[in-house]
């Protein structure tokens, strides 16, 4: 009977033990105040290589081609859809050229100038749709990243035609006032005339 009361009293003083340490656990946390600091890497070649009898090898293949740069002919720019109601060009410039990640630059003489749009297209497409709207021009830089919207050039006046030179109108009248006085000698000087007059 002692036996036995002492093992009884043994598992329930365990049981005691577990069902008061049960609840009371609590989850790891890292030490605040003497934190656990790692040595940096100080190491200024790789490592040695190791070698084995075991390799990954590559089997012998042609070369692959040649990395050929992309044109503007093959250029793949997106669709892009703008709704604008009565903004400036220069607002207009900068929505479209933040849509694609480019830079804008607007005159200023035609900053000011007003427009609506609603339509769908690649950046140069609806590039020269705000220039048509607001009678500009625009020239799209894809190498740069920008967008630029100038005014247009003033027509070039017609030529004036050319005026009469002073030179040519008076050679006329001093050639006739010559061949007047050549005529006048003539008939002075003739001795033939003369006769002709006095036998008469």
């Amino acid at each position: 009977m002692r036996e036995s009361t002492s093992s009884i009293l043994v598992l329930l003083a365990l049981t005691a033990a577990l069902v008061s340490c049960g609840p009371t656990m609590k989850e790891w946390e890292p030490d605040k105040k003497n934190p656990h600091v790692y040595a940096i890497s100080f190491r200024q070649t790789p490592p040695p290589e190791s070698y084995h009898r075991l390799r990954w090898v590559h089997l012998p293949e042609p070369l692959p081609a040649a990395y050929r740069r992309s044109t503007a002919q093959v250029r793949m720019t997106p669709v892009l859809g703008m709704e604008l109601s009565n903004l400036t060009l220069e607002q207009a410039a900068k929505e479209l050229a933040d849509s694609v990640n480019y830079r804008s630059y607007v005159a200023s003489s035609v900053a000011g100038r007003t427009l609506s749009l609603n339509s769908l297209g690649t950046v140069e497409e609806l590039a020269h749709q705000l220039a048509r709207a607001t009678n500009t021009r625009v020239h799209v830089d894809h190498t740069t990243r920008s967008l630029r919207f100038l005014a247009q050039p003033k027509p070039a006046k017609p030529a004036s035609k050319p005026a009469k030179s002073v030179k040519a109108s008076i050679k006329p009248k001093f050639a006739a006032a010559k061949e007047v006085k050549q005529t006048d000698q003539q008939k002075v000087l003739d001795p033939k005339e003369s006769g002709q007059h006095e036998h008469k």
